[in-house]
Order: C-alpha cells, then structure tokens, then sequence
C-alpha cells in the first residue's frame, strides 16, 4: 500500500512540475526552484503567477493573489551578460528587507526565464552574469552575497554576513559604501499589474 501511495505521489509531482497531466501553467516554479524552458509572452503575468503561487484571474484566484495583484510588481532592465541586451528583472511591490526577484532575457518571440535570487540591494558585478546583492536581516544585521547565472539558474558563489549602520565599525559601513555605491545599485519603477498582451 505504501509503495502505491509512494508512486502515486511521484507521478502527481512529476506531473505537476513539467505542467504535463493538464497543460496549465507551473505556477510553483519559483516555489519548488524549478527551471522553466518555454518562451514566456508576458514575463509580467508569469512572474504574478508565481508570486500569488496559483491563477491571478478566473473563479480560482486566492486571496494572497488579490494581495498580489494589489500590490503589483516592481521592474528594471540591466545589462547582466556585459553583451548589450538588457534583461528583465521583476520583484513583488511589497514592504520587505529582502525580496525574491526573478530575472528573463528577452529571445525570439518573447522571454526566458533565467532564475530568482533574493535581494535588498543589488548591483551588477563585472564578472560575467553575476550580481552582488545585499540581504538585510534586521537591525544592523545582513549578508552579502554573490549570485552567478550557470546557465541553468543562480547559485550563490559567496556570503559574507556583516554588520553596519550606526554603532557598527566604521570600516564595515565603507566597505557597504564602496561594493554598493549609489550610482550603481539597481533603481526600481512601478510595472503595471494588469495583463499586458
């Protein structure tokens, strides 16, 4: 009986990762931290899906995604290969110290979905398709950390945490000046948060 059950649940999961059983849309790929391989028309409403972690229209939509949707998404574009296309990076419009923000290259016909990472601050670092991000934990607290696209999605090449702000040694707070200077950390602006076709 377990061994059926066991089977049972690997095929539902199987299914529910490649979209296969149905044909619907994953909408658990940022929460399982899975890759994604087909063209994405509208990286904005995928993105929404995966936040609210279900459907944001039709008789299905949860509450969260109301949430969600309310809310709506944040955007900037930057140039992450150093090869002149500009990628999309999308994040909640929420109040948090860390956010998870997902990242597409635009190709033929639409989008790529590339990987998430989570972040407070982030700047692109010269080395090739790596971002340094910083993660507030409260108070003076936080890590920095260095996220690198593998060609299948970002790992964390390096962590340090660190301390800073008023109290912290002063050495730390110009060390945060020097790896995130102002002009150089990603600015946000507001994306629409209806369906764009």
């Amino acid at each position: 009986m377990m061994r059926l059950i066991n089977s049972i649940l690997a095929l539902i999961v199987g299914c529910a990762l490649t979209g296969c059983a149905t044909g619907r849309v994953d909408h658990h790929i940022l929460k399982g931290d899975g890759s994604y391989n087909h063209v994405i028309t509208n990286p904005k409403e995928w993105a929404l899906q995966q936040f609210s972690d279900g459907p944001i229209s039709g008789s299905d939509v949860s509450d969260y995604a109301k949430l969600i949707l309310k809310r709506g998404l944040l955007q900037t574009l930057a140039d992450l290969g150093a090869d002149g296309t500009k990628e999309l990076f999308l994040r909640q419009d929420c109040p948090a110290r860390v956010w998870e923000v997902l990242v597409f290259r635009p190709i033929k016909g639409g989008y790529r979905y590339l990987g998430h990472f989570p972040a407070g601050t982030i700047v692109l670092k010269d080395e090739h398709a790596s971002v340094l991000v910083y993660e507030p934990c409260g108070g003076h607290y936080g890590y920095i950390k260095t996220y690198r696209y593998n060609g299948e999605k970002f790992v964390c090449t390096a962590a340090q945490d660190i301390t800073g702000g008023d109290g912290a040694p002063e050495e730390n707070n110009r060390k945060m000046a020097r790896l995130f200077p102002k002009d150089k950390v990603i600015r946000w602006a507001k994306t629409p948060n209806r369906r764009q076709n």
